[in-house]
């Protein structure tokens, strides 16, 4: 942002040898006037504003942004309550947005970003069982036998990938376990049985379909007896699958054909909802605070943001290698969408009245 010169309204009615800004400032002045040797502006939210210049509006934001009595507000509001205040200077708006966007508590405690940061990037498997994604569910409840947590969940990505499967996993899951939660291991193989037999809107076929060439004959059809159950023939069936199976390269080429038009439909609206955020080696970010890093004994009153880090390397698609400014490397990389820029306190540029 490029600043106008500093300006100086002169009080002993001389006005500058250049005729257009001296007819600018004599309009100008119009709404100004002195009071006892100090300068003041006639503003429309108060009747008069007292001109402050200098190492004074800095103290006045931070006394009004960061006192006792105040809320630590917003760039736009705090200069308005500046000025309800009795007070005002040429770039009052701009110091206030600078000044909130560097206070380090306002950083720590900020909501959490929930637009992602980067353009979705989907993986397309080139035929069924090319392509596997792996991921854990968990931690879940311990009351089952031996106490198992997590469960590991593999996703052939031709259909699905592996952050869809798992919240379908999950919800199903507690909607059959209701209160018992420590069955969840011996209902896991309910789940994944709905899971293959349930037509995929990606592809227009079940996972069971697409491996094996027929669809899946359901416990529901043999109890209630479905029509192809009443007519069934074990001759004619063995011969309807040996045409399935004839017929499941076309049918695997057309889901793909389905799945491409659908991960292009879902990265159209994810993408839509983008706020890219890229970061350079050498910047400040604040790390948004997990579980574990957490203080336990600040409650709901803990900040949601730890840092400040420095940022030493770029690893991937939106993912960064970050650093303590004095110490070591963190291990793990670290995601984008958990990564806000920290904002260092600029020194303020003064425009006088």
């Amino acid at each position: 942002m490029e600043l106008m010169p500093t300006q100086t309204i002169n009080l002993t009615n001389i006005l500058l040898e250049d005729a257009v800004e001296a007819r600018r400032i004599k309009y100008r002045s119009t709404r100004y006037i002195v009071l006892i040797g100090e300068l003041y502006r006639r503003g429309f939210s108060k009747v008069l504003q007292r001109c402050v210049a200098g190492e004074e509006t800095n103290k006045i934001l931070k006394d009004v942004h960061s006192g006792v009595c105040e809320n630590h507000t917003g760039g736009k509001s705090l200069a308005h309550k500046v000025l309800r205040q009795g007070f005002y200077w040429p770039i009052l708006f701009a110091e206030a947005q600078w000044f909130t966007e560097s206070c380090e508590s306002c950083q720590r405690t900020a909501n959490d970003i929930r637009q992602p940061p980067k353009l979705l990037r989907s993986l397309t498997s080139p035929w069924p069982f090319a392509m596997w994604g792996l991921d854990l569910i968990g931690p879940m409840s311990t009351g089952t036998k031996g106490g198992t947590k997590h469960a590991i969940v593999a996703v052939d990505y031709f259909s699905k990938w592996t952050e869809a499967v798992n919240k379908v996993i999950k919800h199903t899951l507690k909607a059959k376990l209701e209160a018992k939660k420590g069955s969840w291991v011996d209902k896991l193989p309910e789940v994944l049985w709905a899971y293959r037999t349930t037509v995929r809107s990606s592809t227009g076929e079940t996972h069971f379909a697409m491996a094996f060439g027929t669809k899946v004959v359901i416990p529901a059809e043999i109890t209630f007896t479905s029509h192809r159950v009443q007519l069934y023939s074990l001759e004619h069936n063995v011969n309807m699958l040996q045409q399935n199976l004839d017929e499941l390269e076309e049918v695997r080429d057309v889901a793909q054909v389905r799945n491409t038009a659908y991960q292009q439909k879902a990265a159209r609206y994810y993408n839509s909802h983008v706020r890219e955020r890229r970061f350079q080696l050498k910047d400040l970010v604040l790390r948004r605070v997990s579980s574990n890093t957490k203080d336990k004994s600040a409650g709901s009153l803990a900040d949601k943001w730890e840092g400040p880090y420095i940022i030493k390397g770029v690893t991937g698609h939106g993912a960064y290698m970050i650093a303590r400014p004095k110490g070591s490397v963190i291990p793990r990389p670290c995601n984008a969408q958990y990564t806000l820029r920290f904002s260092t306190p600029k020194e303020p540029i003064h425009i006088f009245c």
